[in-house]
């Protein structure tokens, strides 16, 4: 039974890889994640979500800025591999999880515990907002939007200063001195060092982290775009949830294969402490929203982060947690209800 457990679990890791390669993914040397080399382009989007609500879709007179006359593409490029634009944060989680079904991973986002989109009640594109509690089960194996920690790390490229010192930069991104005012065909300024592209210029790219700002549940927007001055020294920045700008793309993140057997197996070692003089141990932490997950197979948090302490528990579910623990470890279970 143990063999095939085993066997199981490394089948299952390289599907994970396997589908996630076809991506171009880029494993972030030194993180538990992979990134996509460039932002998610017209062409994929519309592959997994049947429509492309991109303002820069074809090659038409537009709008007219100071004295010469701005297109909707520069002419040349290939309309598909430009990023996409006209995404709210709504649109861009939805994708996620439609695309990692699509592909055979565990849908990331829950809506209300619910992670297939069709139950979401939410229409992409249409100016609606999603109604209900957005988490991440972080014991999934699918697609997500960066936190705002892993975009800086990635965007830095291994190199120190790179987002300050070479902010805006010719050789490196598209911004309002170069762009003509509109999105570019990805990957076509030069990488950074691990080979992501366009993370500084092109277009803002939604990330995770949310903050409330006058009353509206706001969340960060990485990187600076293409109408970007070299005066705006800034590259994230806070967008209310269901904004959608010609200037606003994302781009996709996943956990890489060891990340995924290193959740699974670290509920194999509980990191308890002898206390001196008494007959029991304690865990050094408080229960974390990963462990709790890997345990009862969900995470009911508000502020949603896995090495965070679990929170939004009765002490009903703890108890309830403690047995099917104990169960899961092959200890007895300590509660009993009516005997």
């Amino acid at each position: 039974m143990k063999k095939l457990l085993i066997a199981l679990t490394a089948s299952a890791l390289f599907a994970f890889s396997a589908s996630a390669q076809e991506l171009d993914m880029v494993d972030i040397p030194g993180k538990d994640f992979k990134m996509l080399k460039t932002e998610v382009t017209q062409e994929l989007y519309e592959s997994v979500m049947g429509e492309n609500p991109s303002y820069f879709q074809k090659r038409s007179e537009k709008y007219e800025r100071g004295e010469g006359k701005s297109y909707a593409v520069t002419e040349g490029e290939d309309v598909k591999k430009l990023p996409v634009e006209m995404i709210s944060w709504y649109d861009a989680i939805y994708f996620c999880n439609k695309l990692s079904m699509k592909k055979g991973l565990s849908p990331v986002y829950a809506v209300d515990c619910e992670t297939d989109v069709a139950k979401w009640n939410y229409t992409p594109h249409r100016g609606e907002d999603l109604k209900g509690k957005v988490t991440q089960v972080f014991s999934a194996s699918g697609f997500r939007l960066p936190t705002k920690e892993e975009w800086r790390y990635a965007a830095a490229g291994g190199e120190e200063g790179f987002i300050s010192e070479n902010h805006f930069d010719d050789e490196i991104c598209w911004y309002s001195k170069n762009s003509d005012w509109m999105t570019h065909e990805v990957a076509k300024k030069k990488s950074n060092g691990y080979g992501l592209y366009d993370m500084i210029g092109n277009v803002c790219e939604w990330g995770w982290e949310s903050y409330r700002y006058r009353g509206n549940i706001c969340r960060c927007n990485l990187g600076n775009c293409y109408s970007s001055s070299e005066y705006n020294t800034s590259a994230d920045n806070d967008y209310v949830v269901s904004s959608r700008s010609r200037e606003l793309g994302f781009r996709i993140v996943c956990k890489t294969a060891s990340a995924l057997f290193a959740f699974t197996a670290s509920a194999q070692e509980l990191d308890m402490v002898q206390i001196p003089g008494k007959n029991f141990k304690m865990l050094k932490t408080e229960v974390t929203q990963k462990l709790y997950e890997i345990v009862m197979g969900e995470n009911p948090s508000e502020y949603n982060e896995s090495n965070n302490p679990v929170e939004m528990v009765s002490w009903y579910d703890a108890i309830y947690f403690c047995n099917k623990l104990s169960m899961k470890k092959r200890l007895s279970p300590v509660y009993a209800v009516d005997g």
